[in-house]
């Protein structure tokens, strides 16, 4: 069968991969006649195979961590493009359109969510600085 994800003491998915991707549920025979496998033979299974048995709690809180990074790297990539354009004011001697410290600041707070006691299911965005002079 090889990993299996217990959800609750009725639901199993068998048969997916190390990360927990694809599967195939097992749940009792009255609710699904036709499944493969009874609750028993799984259990049965992990008895001489516990090291097949994947923590669905740490897979799922893995996986909300993944999107939780994707998001802040979105949001780093929404505002790198002021920063730029603050270094590029800069060196032609303009006046810059805003003051690069708060994005920094912000950029900084965007890498530092991982290390949120919450994270990643309980996360404080940070806010996004507004433009001090128009774009």
């Amino acid at each position: 069968m090889k990993y299996i994800i217990k959800r609750n003491n009725q639901d199993y998915v068998i048969k997916t991969d190390e990360k927990g991707n694809g599967g195939y549920n097992v749940v009792p025979k009255d609710i699904d006649p036709y499944n493969l496998y009874t609750i028993e033979e799984v259990e049965n299974y992990l008895k001489e195979h516990p090291g097949d048995l994947l923590n669905f709690e740490e897979l799922e809180k893995e996986k909300v961590a993944l999107q939780c990074r994707a998001e802040r790297d979105q949001k780093i990539q929404e505002v790198e493009w002021r920063v730029n354009r603050h270094n590029q004011e800069l060196e032609l001697d303009l006046t810059p359109t805003e003051e690069l410290r708060p994005l920094l600041e912000y950029i900084q707070a965007l890498r530092d969510i991982p290390q949120q006691e919450g994270f990643p299911n309980n996360v404080e965005w940070p806010i996004v600085p507004e433009v001090l002079q128009g774009e």
